[in-house]
This record gives structure tokens, sequence and C-alpha cells, in this order.
């Protein structure tokens, strides 16, 4: 175990304080009061937390309420340690109130506090489950304190008892602590109430979604294989779709070059043909002058004339005909109106709006007959009934979400209450703290350095008075009195240091007192005056009306949330919702009925009316129902109509006939008038010869339009030619098309080698494109889907390395349990074996570490440590100069010291390959009684020991660094 950063937010002197240690020996060297005592009382908080062990009640431990932070609120802090290969961080807060602890994996940053089941006394143990020692033990071996060496016989006491029970303690409170531990572990897997059976069906259920989750992992690595592969292909894919795209390009530009060339050659072709058509155009205009003049007639008529002569030899015989086909027609319409007029008799004497009106008045009771509500529909009790509950219910809510917001708001007025009287609480308690420090430490320290003054001038006045009389006491005395002198000057700078903190400390608690009295001030001007009592009285009472608050507030939140899930809304709104829409469905309802009603009186009154007409044509249209009688009258009114109609139209073509007539006979006369005036215009009578004239005038006035069109065609012709210079184009285009006929000559010889027309090249290089292209995002589309699976799931799965942590975490509860079982049942077997027969168990096995450490510590000096059970386990060594082997007892104090110091790190040792478990070494001036020539060899052992092991080494005195340096042990010196 190696600690690595104490961070202190507040302990003691202490606040917002880090030390960070290093691997090996840390030496922490300073004057006493310094604070190095604080420092190892911190970290040992920190670890083990601040109750008293081995009570059933919670109870603050006895230093609690000293070493509250002098300047700070925050009581506690962090400490980061690794342990077999992993780092932890403990994070304690030691406010007795708020009180908390959490265990994290610094590797991971995960919380492993929960994997630590709370015990009886609500403690979860943290550091006691991950090394197996509670706060006493870890003291007990890690832990060397400075003794009090006041007899020898306490110290060789200690000694013995370190020999046979490798502790300082009386073995029968272990035994029975052990067997608590025992009992608080349990023994059997089924129980679940105890640590072990919940680390064990912990593991269980750890170990199933362990398997689920390793094979839904496999399934994401076959997904992620598939996805390299499609990858893989895709790359391949963009590789071909970039060829392809490429080669179309290429081949669009030799295309877009051909058709280039190919327009310059139409547009030669375009201005070739236009002086073609020029030339054309002359000669076509002289051929058609000769033609007019060797068909024209000797008398050309005009085109009116045409017009009149052609309208007079169309209609020459065209009245005659059609006046005897009329006058058979006339005939015919007549004899068929006078049959219609006797087979329709019936039809033509009735009223056909009267059907008309009858037929609107059916469709009304057809439309009413479907628009009746059925039986069913008209049932509006129920829904009556769940309206009135709905709304009931929705009246309910609203007054319960007012309660709510009510509740809500005397709980923010009852919590900003109790945090004002909290705050008020916290300033009496720390009023009281520093009325108490002010009034322990009012006076002035004392200056034990004064003592050493009086005492070297006493001592030198006897010297002196003694010197005459007795010389040998006077030179004693005038020596001690140097040694006086020499102590003044060293206790008088401590002195100094000593006063200079008191001062200090003093305008400290003065400043603080100063600030925490303003605040009260203005706290009494803000709330009324409250004495401690009545604060605490007020607090608790605000405790139990936000209680009972909450109470209510849970008991309305359910009867909302009951409500709700009643009626299937999710909100008020909605449960307003379905309210507002029960309410419409209820009106409409009853309207629906309401328009039943009137529309069964409306049928009633309608089919009196029309079995009242009816009655006419009873015998074709039967009893009444309405769409029979509404088909049937339908049918009546269109064969009414369709007779009228008939004989109308029969009337009107009678009468056309009989007005065309009349129209024929005016027309004959006016065509015998015609042709009389046209005898004398032409000269003769042959109405063929007029005939053969007018087709050749026709033809005259044909040549002369064709003759005009090409003049005007053939100036037109002209005037674009000087406009837009045809010559001057031809020879510019004439030169484009030689340019590009030597830039297309590569192109035609690469077409050629191919051996296909390059606009066929184009097609598959395109078709090719399309085809690459498709598959492109085809694989495209494929690797994005696959992708997003499987960021998919591995969002959905938790990391694999966390469910193995906490199994292999929970494994190792297990196993820790079990080891911690096995070695407290060892430990028990053992110690109970010790007290039977203590010199044939652990003393044998002490022995051996505990010689090897006096060894080096004596510098060799005692080699073997001899124990003598048959004589009250007498401990005795060999002495180097006679041979002999002499007690414990009758060594010098500074060798039985050293003796104590060796055992102590040979049980250190001892515990360390027993457990496999490697402590910190924690010493608080424990050397500061060795002489120079001690203590050599005591710090070598110190830098042997912490090869293996971390050494903290806490000191008052320089000598130690001095010493190391002279050795060349390694170390790093602290700043405390």
């Amino acid at each position: 175990m190696k600690l690595e950063r104490i961070y202190f937010r507040g302990f003691g002197k202490y606040v917002d304080r880090t030390f960070e240690l290093e691997p090996g020996l840390n030496l922490f060297e300073a004057p006493n009061e310094a604070g190095k005592s604080t420092l190892i009382h911190g970290l040992t908080a920190l670890l083990y937390g601040v109750k008293k062990e081995g009570i059933s009640r919670r109870q603050k431990a006895d230093h609690y309420d000293r070493y509250l932070p002098w300047e700070s609120r925050h009581y506690g802090g962090e400490v980061d340690f690794s342990l077999q290969g992993k780092q932890y961080r403990i994070i304690r807060n030691l406010l007795w109130e708020e009180e908390r602890e959490q265990l994290v994996d610094r590797k991971t940053g995960r919380d492993l506090t929960e994997l630590y089941p709370l015990d009886r006394r609500k403690d979860r143990n943290l550091l006691e489950k991950l090394i197996g020692l509670n706060r006493n033990l870890f003291l007990r071996v890690a832990y060397i304190s400075p003794y009090s060496l006041a007899g020898e016989k306490q110290l060789v006491d200690r000694i013995r008892q370190l020999v046979t029970q490798g502790e300082e303690q009386d073995l029968a409170p272990v035994l029975e602590r052990l067997e608590q531990e025992i009992q608080r572990i349990g023994k059997s897997p089924l129980a679940r109430s105890k640590p072990y059976g919940a680390a064990v069906n912990r593991v269980e259920v750890l170990e199933k979604n362990l398997r689920d989750l390793r094979a839904s992992y496999e399934e994401l690595r076959k997904d992620q294989r598939r996805l390299s592969r499609m990858q893989q292909e895709l790359a391949e894919e963009t590789k071909r779709w970039e060829a392809c795209r490429q080669r179309a390009n290429q081949l669009r530009q030799q295309v877009r070059l051909q058709d280039r060339l190919a327009t310059l050659q139409e547009k030669q072709k375009h201005f070739s043909y236009k002086q073609q058509t020029l030339r054309e155009l002359e000669k076509k205009r002289a051929a058609l002058k000769e033609q007019r003049d060797h068909l024209a007639p000797p008398v050309v008529l005009s085109p009116e004339e045409m017009d009149a002569m052609n309208k007079l030899l169309n209609e020459r015989e065209v009245p005659r005909i059609r006046l005897e086909t009329l006058r058979e027609e006339r005939n015919d319409l007549a004899q068929k109106l006078a049959s219609v007029r006797r087979e329709q008799a019936g039809f033509l004497a009735e009223d056909v709006s009267q059907m008309e009106r009858q037929r609107h008045l059916l469709e009304e009771v057809v439309r009413l007959q479907q628009s009746l509500i059925t039986p069913v529909a008209q049932e509006t009790m129920d829904e009556k009934v769940t309206a009135m509950r709905l709304e009931k219910d929705h009246q309910r809510l609203q007054e319960l979400q007012e309660r709510e917001e009510d509740c809500r708001r005397r709980r923010r007025e009852l919590e900003d209450r109790h945090y004002s009287y909290k705050a008020r609480l916290e300033g009496w308690e720390r009023e009281h703290f520093l009325r108490q420090a002010t009034q322990v430490t009012v006076n002035e320290p004392a200056r034990p350095s004064r003592n050493w003054l009086w005492g070297g001038i006493g001592t030198t006045v006897l010297g002196i008075l003694l010197l005459k009389d007795a010389p040998v006491l006077g030179l004693m005395a005038l020596g001690v009195a140097g040694f006086a002198f020499f102590r003044y000057r060293k206790q008088r700078l401590l002195d100094q240091q000593v006063r200079q903190e008191w001062q200090e400390r003093q305008q400290r608690l003065q400043a603080e007192w100063a600030r925490l009295k303003e605040e009260q001030k203005n706290n009494r001007q803000n709330v009324p005056e409250l004495d401690y009592d009545s604060l605490l009285a007020q607090t608790a009472e605000i405790k139990q009306q936000l209680h009972r608050l909450y109470d209510e507030l849970a008991l309305i939140i359910q009867e909302q949330e009951a409500i709700f899930e009643r009626w299937q809304a999710g909100s008020a709104a909605e449960l307003y919702w379905k309210v507002e829409q029960q309410r419409l469905k209820v009106k409409e309802r009853e309207a629906a009925k309401k328009r039943d009603k009137e529309y069964r009186a409306r049928i009633a009154e309608l089919q009196e009316e029309l079995e009242h007409w009816g009655e006419r044509f009873r015998s074709r249209l039967g009893s009444f129902e309405a769409e029979r009688w509404l088909k049937e009258i339908s049918r009546m009114a269109d064969e009414a109509r369709a007779a009228r109609e008939q004989v109308q139209k029969l009337e009107l073509e009678l009468s056309a006939k009989q007005e065309e007539e009349g129209r024929l006979l005016a027309a004959l006369d006016r065509l015998q008038e015609e042709e009389a005036a046209w005898s004398e215009r032409l000269g003769t009578d042959d109405v063929e010869e007029w005939a053969e004239w007018l087709e050749r005038s026709g033809e005259v006035h044909r040549l002369n339009r064709q003759l005009e069109s090409l003049e005007q065609e053939w100036e037109e012709l002209m005037r674009v030619k000087q406009r837009e210079g045809w010559d001057i184009q031809l020879a510019e285009v004439q030169e484009e098309m030689q340019a590009l006929e030597k830039e297309s000559e590569g192109f035609a010889a690469n077409q050629e080698q191919e051996g296909e027309n390059i606009r066929d090249l184009l097609a598959r290089a395109e078709a090719d494109l399309e085809e690459a292209e498709a598959v492109y995002r085809e694989k495209e589309a494929e690797v994005l889907k696959l992708e997003e699976r499987i960021r998919t799931r591995y969002g959905q799965l938790p990391p694999l390395g966390d469910v193995e942590t906490r199994w292999q975490e929970a494994q190792r509860q297990v196993r820790a349990l079990e080891k911690e079982r096995t070695a407290l049942e060892t430990a028990r077997e053992v110690l109970q074996e010790a007290v039977q027969e203590v010199q044939e168990d652990l003393a044998p096995r002490l022995a051996p570490h505990a010689s090897r450490w006096i060894a080096g510590v004596t510098g060799g000096r005692y080699q073997d440590l001899l124990i003598d059970p048959a004589d009250g386990l007498s401990l005795s060594v060999f002495t180097p100069e006679t041979g002999d082997r002499q007690p414990v007892e009758n060594l010098s104090q500074g060798t039985v010291d050293q003796m104590y110091f060796a055992m102590r790190l040979a049980l250190i040792h001892f515990f360390s390959e027993t457990s496999g478990l490697r402590l910190p070494v924690i010493l608080d001036d424990s050397l500061v009684h060795f002489d120079d020539d001690r203590l050599r060899p005591a710090l070598k052992i110190l830098g042997e020991m912490a090869q293996d092991h971390q050494v903290i080494l806490c000191t008052c005195q320089s000598r130690e660094k001095r010493v190391m340096e002279e050795e060349g042990i390694p170390f790093v010196r602290q700043v405390v």
C-alpha cells in the first residue's frame, strides 16, 4: 500500500492544504506544535473516519472536536493511494451531521462506494474491507509513536508482549472482536443479509450480465469486421467510379469537339444553300413570267369578278334541285307531326312543372329518410353520465393543482426559514467554539527558557562559592551552569517561535470573533432574536412541518396521477380537452334527436301531399314508397318532356322548310338576272367558255402572286446578304473548321485504334459511370447503415470493461471476504492456541524477524533474542564481551529502546510476509530518545525498510536529515 496524496479541505490548522508523498522514505522535519501529529491524525481520520470503534452506537471519536478547522467550515479531505496494482481515492466529509465517504477508482473514474454495503452502524468501512485491518489494528501495526521511557520494566513488558502476542494489547477483547467480525461477514452464501451472501449473489448476477454483454460485443466485433471489408470494397468502388468519370469527361470533350465541327459544317452548308437559293429564285422568276404570258385569256377577270362568276356557276342548278327535295321533305314532316300528336295526346295534356315539383318533394322525402338516426344513436344517457363524471374529476384536478401550488409555496417558505435557522445555529456553534478558543488561549504561553536562565545563574553563583572550599563540586556546578545556559539559548528560540504562533492565532481568533459578531448583529436586524434552545426547537418544528408537507404533496400528486390514469390523459390540458369533447358529443346527440323529430313530421306532411296528387296515376305508381315513386315519376316526367320536345321540334322543322322554299324561289329569279349581265360583259353565252376563261384567269392571278412573292423574297435575301456579310462569315467558318480538324486528328487516331464510334464509346462510358456510381452509392449506404448500427449498439451497451471491473471487483470482494473470514478464523484459532501454547506458536515465528532487526539496529552487537518459556517467557540476549546470557532487564535504557524499535519493525515485516500486504510505516518522533550513536543504525534500518515499504518519518530535530545525508540514505523532504 502506497500513500500518494493527502488533501485537507479542513482539519485542524490545515485548510486547503495538499501533501504529495513519494515511494520510499518521506521526512517531515518541523519543530514541536508545527502540525506533524495533526497530519498523522488527519490521515487516519480520512482513511477510517471519526467514529469510535468497538461500540454498537454511533459516537464521535475523542479527537473530533480538537481538530475542527480553525478558519474553515469544511471538515474533511481526500487521500490518494495505490493497493495491489489499483489506484484509489477516498473522499470524506467529517462534519458529524453531514458525514459521507466515497471510494473512487482513479484509473476509470468509477465510483466504487456502492460495492461496499453499510453495516449495522451505517458504516461502509472502505479501507478495512480493502486491506482487512480496522483502525486499531492498522495503528498497532503501522504506527510507531513516541512512548514514555520512564521505567525500564514497562518497556521490557511491552517487548515481551510483542514477542508473545505480536501486539501491545491483551488477547481476550481481540478474540471477541474476531468472533464478531466473523459473524458480521457471514459464513453461508445463502445468507443474503450478510456481506458474504450479498457479495456471492452479486457475483452471480454480474456473471450472467457479463456473459450476455460479451455475446453482444462479439456480435459487434463481427459487424466491425464486416464493416472493414465493406469499407475496402467501398474504396475499390470509389477508384473505379473515379476512373469511369475521367473516361466519360474525356469522351464528352471529344464529342463536344465533333459537335462543334459538325455545327460549323452545317453553318457552311447553310451559307452555300442561301446563295444557291438566291440563284434559283432568279431562274424561277423568269420561268413564271413566261408561263403567265402563255396562259392569259382574251378577257382576264379580276379576282372579284372571278368570285362572282364562280358563285354563279356553282349556284346555277342548286336552287332548282333543292326546291324539289325540299317540297318532298315538307310533306313527310307534316304527316309525322300529325302522328305524334295522336300517340302522345295524354302526356301533351299533362303539366310537366307539376311533375317536377312532385319529383323534388320525393327527393326531399328520400333525403330526410336517409338523415334519420338509428335507435342506438339516440341513447345519450350513458354519455351524459360519463360527461358528468369527467367534469367532476376535472374540477377535482383543478382543486388538487391549486393545493399542490399552495403546498409548494409553503414548502419554499419553510425551507428558507430552515436554512436561515440552520445558518444561525452554525453561527451559535462557531461563536461557542471561538469563545472557548479565546478563553483557552487568553493567557500568554509560558517561557520555559527562563527556568534554564535562573538555573544557570543559580548554579553559576553556587559554583563560584564552591570553588574555594570544594573545587571539584564547583567545577561540576559551573559545568551544569554552562549546560543550562546552552539549553536556555536553544529554548529561547523555541519560546519566541511559540509566542509568535500564539500571537498569530490570537489575531486570527479575534478577527474571526469580530466578523462573527458583525454577522450576528446583521442577522438580529433582519430576523427576531432567539436563543440557542429556541432556534433548535424552531428548526425541529420546521423539519416536522416539512415532512408533513412532503406527505401531503405526495398524496396530492398520487391522486392527480389516479385521475390521469382513470381517463388515460397525460396532462390537465388533455383532460380538459376530453371534457370539452364529451360535452360536444352530448350536445350533438341532443341536436340530432331534435332534427330527427322535425324530419319525421316533414316526411308525413310531404307523403300526404304526394299521395293526394298521385291518385290519378295509382295504377302505375302503386302504394307509396318514396324511392320507387321517385324513379317512376322521374320516368313519367322524362316521357312527357320528350313528347313535348318532339312536337316542338317537328313544328320548328316544318316552319323552317316553308321559309327555305320561299328563299329558293327568290334565288332563282336573281340568278337569271346575273346570267344576262355576264353574257353582255364577256360577249358570249357559252357557259363552258365562261368556265375556261375563269380557270385561266385564276392561273394568271396565281402566277402574279407567285411572282410578287418571289420578288419580295429575292429582295429580302439581298438585304440579308449585305447586312450579315455571308462571304465574310463563310470565310471565318472555313478557317475555324481547319483549326478544329487539326485538333481532332489525335482523337480520330484514338477512335480508329478502338474501332468504334465516339458516341458509342461515350454512351458505354456513361453507362459504366452510372453503374459504378450506383454500386458506389449502394456500398456507401450499406457502410453508413452498418456504421450507424454499430454506433447505436455501442451507445446502448454499457462498457464491457466497467461490467468486467464490477464483476472482478465483486469476485475480489467475495475473495476478500473469504480471505478476511479465513484470516479472522485463522487468527482466532492461532490466538486461541497462542493463549494455550504461546511458546510453541507465535514467539518462535516472530523471534527470527526480531533477531534480524535487533542485530541491525544494535550494529550487530546483539544477534539473537532468546525466549525461555519455562521461566515465564523471560527474554535474554548474549553479551559479546563475555558471551554470557543476560536478561533484557539488565541492559541499558538506550538498548531497551533499540529492542522495542526493532520489535516493532519485526512485527511490520512479519505482518507483510504473512498477509502479502505491505503497509506504510509511520513514525511520529519515535527516535527522539535515541542518541546519535543509536540513531545512525536505526536510520539505516529505516532506509532498508523503505525499499519495500513506504516510510513516513516525522521528527522535531534536524539530526535525522543530517545523518541520512551522511549515510547516503535516499529520502524525500516534505514541508509541513
